[in-house]
């Protein structure tokens, strides 16, 4: 099998995954309904998440068959083979059951280190005032969604933006559908509209976009561990560009995800959820939890899905990365992670890959 071969049977296999999908729950209105009736109450309460039954055995064994026929092809192989792996681990993790899906999310994401925890920490040192994060929350997703088609269309990127309730965060991007989505539940304070622009668009859509013209599809939809870099990249371009010293409650929030992450994996949803609401509204505390313990029936027992310590693991070690000089354009060939970045160099300087064509304004001094 070629490698284009396997690499459309990745693509394939990725869209009927849908983990994002599979990760909201179909009653997650109600069950926040439940919660705060029961905390008006002064009673405490867990939600217990529903989810799409959904048996993946015949994309178990499709991807053990691309697995074996992406040996011995070279690096684009392994990458290729690492994909394969990682979501061979995600459908684990997602039919497998609370008892295992924090263990599987671990191998997948990994687990905040002290380093992540202490930071993330400090950030919140001394903001133990519920209301820091409370801005008037006036902009609406149908707003929102006008501004960035917006975005798209004055950069010709032919994209598409969609509303959708199927998702938990505000927005989401997806390279696979070349798609924003944008949650139709959420308003936005204007203050973190600028600052969506460039996390979204001039980095979750510039990296997918260009990995579109890499001959692989994984370039757009992302290699195995692109995450930690992709969250971290975004907000290296945050910072660069200034938005956060407007969406001044941002690097909060970041702080308060990998919290959540380490909190979670020994503790329920309303302990974390009181913990958080030391810090920040009660919404937001919730919201905050809900994105962790996504994929958990029992949100009453340890554990979670780990990946949300990514922006601050990310954040720190991209702002290393930059500070020692590192090739940031690279980093815009597609949806690829730190560690991809000396052979992607060396395939596009072979001609196997090529240069990205769409660089955000404060990379490089390159200009959009």
């Amino acid at each position: 099998m070629e490698l284009k071969d396997i690499d459309l049977g990745i693509s394939r296999l990725s869209r009927q995954l849908r983990l994002s999908a599979r990760i909201t729950p179909l009653n997650r209105e109600r069950e926040k309904q439940r919660f705060f009736d029961a905390l008006s109450k002064g009673r405490r309460y867990d939600p217990v998440f529903e989810y799409e039954e959904v048996c993946f055995d015949r994309e178990k064994e499709e991807l053990e068959q691309l697995r074996s026929s992406s040996a011995g092809k070279g690096v684009l192989g392994d990458a290729l083979r690492a994909k394969i792996d990682f979501l061979a681990s995600e459908l684990e993790m997602v039919s497998g059951g609370d008892e295992s899906f924090t263990d599987i999310s671990a191998v997948i994401y990994g687990l905040p280190d002290q380093r992540c925890v202490e930071y993330s920490r400090q950030i919140l040192s001394g903001e133990k005032v519920p209301g820091i994060a409370a801005g008037q929350e006036t902009v609406t997703p149908q707003r929102m969604a006008d501004i960035i088609k917006g975005e798209i269309r004055k950069r010709d990127l032919g994209w598409d933006c969609v509303l959708t309730s199927r998702i938990v965060p505000k927005m989401t991007v997806s390279g696979r559908d070349r798609t924003v989505y944008i949650n139709t539940a959420l308003n936005y304070v204007p203050e973190e509209v600028e600052r969506l622009v460039v996390h979204e668009i001039e980095t979750h859509v510039f990296r997918g976009i260009n990995g579109t013209y890499q001959p692989y599809r994984v370039f757009a939809e992302g290699l195995a561990g692109y995450n930690e870099t992709e969250e971290g990249l975004a907000i290296l371009a945050e910072f660069r560009s200034g938005c956060l010293e407007k969406d001044t409650r941002q690097m909060l929030i970041y702080a308060a995800r990998a919290l959540s992450v380490a909190m979670s994996l020994k503790k329920g949803f309303y302990e974390v959820f009181a913990a958080m609401r030391e810090y920040f509204p009660e919404e937001i505390a919730y919201r905050l939890v809900e994105r962790v313990k996504r994929g958990f029936k029992d949100t009453s027992l340890p554990g979670c899905i780990t990946r949300d310590f990514h922006y601050i693991s990310g954040w720190l070690k991209l702002r290393e990365y930059a500070d020692k000089g590192g090739d940031m354009s690279i980093l815009y060939a597609g949806k690829i992670g730190i560690g991809d970045v000396e052979w992607v160099r060396a395939a596009i300087d072979e001609g196997v890959l090529v240069y990205p064509r769409h660089l955000p304004r404060w990379c490089s001094g390159e200009t959009e």
